[in-house]
This record gives C-alpha cells, sequence and structure tokens, in this order.
C-alpha cells in the first residue's frame, strides 16, 4: 500500500464510528489532508472494515442525485416530527448516562456547533450517546473518538458532499435533519469504560472501546421500550 494509502487506513480508522465507511472527501475534510479516492478503493475492496467491525459494510451511494431527490430523502426529519418521537425520560437506561453536551444547528454554515458542558467530559474517547430534542428521544449512537470528533464527521454530510456522493449517509440524514429542526440538542452520553482481560493472572487493558458492544445492548432496549417510534437509532 502506498504512503497515502496507508495514512487515509489509519485515519478510516480512527473515524469509523458509527458502521459506515467515510469518502475521501470525508476524510479530507477532518484531516485538512489531500486524500485521493483511489487510496480508499483498495482497503473498501478487500473488505477489511468487514472484518475491522462485525457488522457487514457497505459503501451507500444515493442512485438519484438531482436537488429535488436530496432534499426528499427517507429519514430526514423537521420540527413538526419532533413531538411524535419517544421521551428521553420513558427511555429505561436514561440514569446510566450523563449530561454531555449541547449541539447547536448552524444554518449559515451547513454544520453543527458543539458545547460541552465540562472539559474533562469533553475529552473522553469510547462513547455511547443519545441525542435529545425538547425532550424528545431522536438518536442512539457511539464512538470511539470524543464526541467534538464525532460531529466532525456528522458536518461531512452537506448536501454538495451528498449529490457528489461522496459522504455517508447516516451523517447526511443526521445533519441535514438536525439542520431542519434547528433546536439545540442535549446529548447524553454513557461514558465507555476500557475493556479488561485477564490472562494468566495478570489483567490488561484493551485498546479498543466496548462502546460499540454497549451500543447493541442499549438499541436492543430501545426497541423494547419505543419499538420503532425512536427514528434516529435505526439508520444504516
Amino acid at each position: 500500500m502506498s504512503e497515502k494509502g496507508e495514512f487515509a487506513l489509519a485515519l478510516a480508522k480512527k473515524y469509523y464510528s458509527d458502521g459506515t465507511h467515510f469518502s475521501a472527501a470525508d476524510l479530507s475534510l477532518i484531516s485538512g489532508e489531500d486524500i485521493h479516492p483511489n487510496t480508499l478503493s483498495s482497503i473498501y475492496k478487500s473488505g477489511y472494515f468487514a472484518r475491522y467491525e462485525t457488522k457487514p459494510v457497505t459503501y451507500s451511494f444515493l442512485t438519484d442525485n438531482t436537488d429535488e431527490a436530496i432534499n426528499n430523502v427517507e429519514g430526514i426529519f423537521t420540527e413538526k416530527d419532533v413531538e411524535s418521537w419517544p421521551l428521553w425520560e420513558d427511555y429505561s437506561l436514561k440514569d446510566y448516562f450523563v449530561s454531555l453536551g449541547t449541539i447547536y444547528p448552524n444554518k449559515d454554515k451547513e454544520m453543527l456547533d458543539w458545547e460541552a458542558v465540562e472539559e474533562m467530559l469533553d475529552k473522553h474517547e469510547g462513547l455511547d450517546y443519545g441525542f435529545v430534542i425538547e425532550g424528545h428521544f431522536y438518536k442512539i449512537g457511539k464512538t470511539d473518538t470524543t464526541m467534538k470528533e464525532r460531529l466532525q464527521s456528522y458536518n461531512c454530510g452537506k448536501k454538495d458532499f451528498r449529490k457528489n456522493g461522496t459522504c455517508s449517509v447516516t451523517n447526511f440524514k443526521v445533519l441535514q435533519t438536525l439542520l431542519n429542526i434547528g433546536k439545540p440538542v442535549t446529548v447524553y452520553a454513557l461514558l465507555a469504560p476500557k475493556a479488561t482481560l485477564t490472562v494468566f493472572g495478570k489483567t490488561y487493558e484493551i485498546n479498543t472501546s466496548p462502546s460499540k458492544f454497549i451500543e447493541g445492548i442499549l438499541i436492543e432496549q430501545a426497541k423494547k421500550d419505543f419499538g420503532d417510534k425512536l427514528p434516529g437509532c435505526f439508520q444504516d
């Protein structure tokens, strides 16, 4: 693999946090480096990410990239939808979460601004999170990075990037939903601890966060609590 390919692979591994591939354009935006799509093609074709995570992985493109189609993608919600969503208070695992910060949709810049509750929490890597808007529960997610870094990838979900087929469907749906609603988003987080493994009487810390495993538990409970009424939980 070329030097640029190795660099792209390292970035993709770092920001691979929601079960979807990042495109070269996504990684270029995050890193500030010029990453050509060819540097990623061999990685995706080899099925590396399908082995890296247990969840089957595909990179999705819209088949119709017209303005009309992009403006009517299923799974993008507006302010009038919020009242029909479940209440965070009714989520049976809510007491395991802490308040992490607030997302402020910035329509002028087509991005999400972030304000953390406090610096120590802002630096925590490896967490599961819930997005709550005016008390209504929108989404469960997980990240192996910090929330600030996770929002950098959501900010790749711009319309121009989606039109060019160069951002993940999840990032596009989440960013455009939050911009459409235009309300502050309270972020609650379950701070995933480092996993440990005891072998031959000695305990080792596993570098990979167990946040993905925990996410599956959280989503399963959300299904039991709300059925399919939680709009952002089960996006591809």
